[in-house]
């Protein structure tokens, strides 16, 4: 994962957003007929040209670290919600573009009232469908947040067991050495009694010869 790669297609994806943005919001109103249709199609090209850096983005960011991917993913999201907005606004201007035509007065006084009911539905779903978008992002958001949170929290979990692993490291190592002294010093008492045991016999011996030499010198 390059995270300069990373910059680079989110660069790019500004610049195509900003060029959306401008066409969606002040070029597009201002035009009728077939100008208007090639626009709507040279934006949409531009949408699928941002959805691929997207893609790209997403493909950079599997080997990033989890931290990293919480933060980048947020900011994916709302460039996907963003994009969604556009497109949503650009087929909302050009339905009412079809409707209206070239005489917007004109065409509004021929539109009937099934097809105001048409319109209009058209318009509260649209509503609905941003309403529900923006709670879509806004409930990833917090669920990013909390993400980063238990991902802070098993990195300190995972800190306290390693330091856990160390200290039970090192007083195995310290009961080993208790141990081979303990034995060190067994070996020792045992030699000392044996040593203890030979001096006494040693003595036993020399007394005995004296006793005999003695007794021998008399008679």
């Amino acid at each position: 994962m390059s995270s300069e790669t990373l910059e680079n297609l989110e660069d790019g994806l500004t610049k195509l957003l900003d060029q959306l943005k401008s066409t969606v919001y002040h070029q597009l109103p201002e035009l009728r007929g077939e100008r208007r249709r090639q626009e709507v199609r040279s934006a949409d090209r531009v949408i699928e040209e941002a959805n691929g850096y997207l893609r790209s983005m997403e493909i950079e960011l599997r080997n990033a670290p989890g931290s990293y991917q919480v933060e980048v993913n947020r900011r994916i999201s709302r460039y996907r919600a963003e994009l969604t907005r556009l497109r949503q606004n650009m087929r909302q201007q050009s339905e009412r573009s079809e409707l209206l035509a070239d005489d917007h007065d004109t065409r509004i006084r021929e539109i009937d009232d099934n097809q105001r009911q048409r319109m209009l539905k058209n318009t509260k779903s649209l509503h609905a469908a941003s309403d529900a978008l923006a709670r879509t992002h806004a409930v990833a958001e917090e669920t990013d947040t909390i993400a980063v949170d238990v991902m802070g929290e098993l990195h300190n979990q995972r800190t306290t067991l390693l330091r856990t692993k160390d200290r039970l490291a090192e007083t195995d190592e310290e009961v080993s050495r208790s141990r081979r002294l303990i034995t060190e010093i067994g070996c020792k008492i045992f030699q000392n009694r044996i040593i203890a045991i030979v001096v006494i016999l040693c003595e036993i011996l020399i007394l005995g010869g004296v006793l005999y030499w003695k007794f021998a010198t008399k008679k």
